[in-house]
């Protein structure tokens, strides 16, 4: 059956998907031992999500074409992805909005989900309303893959260790969107430092 309107929260109240531009997204593998990170990458851009796709192949990468997309992702989700990478400048709804209703009306903090904005802007102002909007962590285009890949697994990390907070105080099985994953991460520190540096 062809997918119908959906509602989404938008930055002034609730927002319809309508019909044509909704999406069914596939639901990610069941969990198991060798279940892969999940991460939602929200780019209006084409060339941008297949060269992150790329980038991120050890990745279960979803794209969402926009940030109502993405919004709808995270609506159908138990448990939110891994991580989330959130272009600045995209129609409808900038990447500032889809962050705050994300950390706002939807109650997803930034341990629980990591947000990484992307831009090609490195504007102070830019940086700084990023963070502001309740973003993890910021990351320029165009992409050095090395780079990219140190920003995801530091954010992994600190996903990571939330989970593990949690499922030891309140124990629970595993989400059927994004279930925990317990991967370590090593070169968290560089990208720690960069962050301190942009802030500083």
């Amino acid at each position: 059956a062809e997918p119908g309107p959906r509602v989404v929260p938008g930055p002034e109240g609730p927002m319809v998907l309508p019909r044509r531009e909704a999406r069914v997204f596939d639901k990610p593998k069941a969990p198991d031992a060798t279940r892969r990170p999940v991460i939602l990458s929200a780019d209006d851009d084409e060339v941008n999500q297949q060269v992150v796709t790329g980038i991120l192949s050890d990745y279960e990468v979803h794209i969402a074409m926009d940030g109502i997309e993405a919004l709808a992702f995270l609506e159908q989700c138990e448990e939110p992805p891994d991580l989330m990478l959130l272009d600045i400048m995209m129609p409808n709804m900038s990447g500032y909005e889809v962050c705050k209703i994300v950390r706002e009306k939807l109650g997803i903090g930034p341990a629980q989900m990591p947000i990484l904005m992307l831009s090609a802007s490195s504007m102070d102002s830019a940086i700084i309303e990023a963070y502001d909007s309740g973003a993890n962590d910021y990351v320029s285009k165009p992409f050095d893959k090395q780079v990219l890949n140190a920003h995801v697994r530091a954010a992994l990390r600190l996903r990571a260790d939330h989970m593990a907070a949690r499922m030891e105080s309140v124990p629970r099985s595993p989400s059927k969107c994004a279930p925990h994953t317990s991967e370590a991460v090593d070169d968290a520190d560089a990208v720690d430092d960069g962050v301190r540096r942009r802030r500083a």
